[in-house]
């Protein structure tokens, strides 16, 4: 039996990184951005067709729902999977309570909004700062789901360990160390310094299909460079980003 916990934390937060020395130890597995919340929804929506609503059986669907996460890793070689994904909306949240775990368990990996926005601009993904935060902040955007998703889990009483991108960079052992110990899992040593790119049970991302190659990571070394986010944003933007990363670091400081 596998144990589950749930990454949940915004893009350009280091999360690729994160993955790359997580999965050093492969008795654990830092997923790419999973599909497991589209399978489940997907199966939610067919409550809705014609054919359920003709032959509701409600129980045999919801033993679908309840396999879905375990027969999806089922050839997975780790013990225990970190499931990366935006568990933390409402809708993904119910179906997490409903059909995975009552109690789950959570990893928030933190990174400011507005450096995420301007390594979004600095990696040259969008033509313009409009149509970057009309795809990533829509009801259904990357950005907006996942800050959603970290926000509703600092307001559960579930349990979750919060990391900062800043100590990944700048502490990569020390913060490695302490997920393992969160998990549960013995520590192993990681390399620093000349290490894989990331790769989950022998697959890796396929940037091709996307607009821009969003996760090739430097593997050298690790370093912890700052960016200006004035070089890519605008005033509104930042000002903007601030209030939110405020609002949230208000959130963390009351728990």
């Amino acid at each position: 039996m596998k144990n589950f916990y749930f990454l949940v934390s915004l893009p350009r937060a280091g999360n690729t990184l994160f993955g790359s020395l997580i999965n050093q130890n492969k008795k654990v597995c830092c997923t790419g951005n999973s599909i497991i919340l589209d399978l489940l929804w997907q199966n939610e929506c067919t409550k809705q067709s014609d054919g359920f609503r003709n032959f509701p059986d409600e129980n045999a669907l919801n033993n679908v729902q309840k396999s879905v996460l375990h027969s999806y890793y089922k050839d997975y070689k780790a013990k225990t999977i970190i499931d990366r994904s935006s568990w933390g909306t409402p809708i993904n949240y119910k179906m997490l309570k409903d059909y995975i775990s009552p109690n789950p368990k959570f990893i928030i990996l933190y990174r400011p909004l507005a450096e995420c926005f301007a390594s979004f601009m600095k990696a040259e993904a969008y033509e313009n700062e409009d149509v970057m935060i009309n795809h990533l902040m829509d009801t259904q955007g990357f950005m907006n789901m996942t800050a959603t998703s970290i926000v509703n889990v600092l307001q559960s009483e579930d349990e979750y360990l919060f990391l900062t991108y800043d100590e990944l960079v700048s502490k990569p052992v020390e913060t490695i160390k302490k997920v393992f110990n969160y998990i549960g899992e013995e520590y192993k040593p990681i390399k620093t310094k000349e290490f894989e790119q990331f790769s989950a049970n022998g697959i890796v991302y396929d940037d091709s299909v996307l607009f821009s190659d969003h996760h090739t990571i430097r593997t050298d070394k690790i370093k912890n460079k700052q960016i200006n986010v004035d070089d890519y944003l605008s005033d509104k933007l930042i000002a903007k980003s601030t209030e939110w990363d405020a609002d949230l670091m208000n959130l963390l400081n009351t728990k």
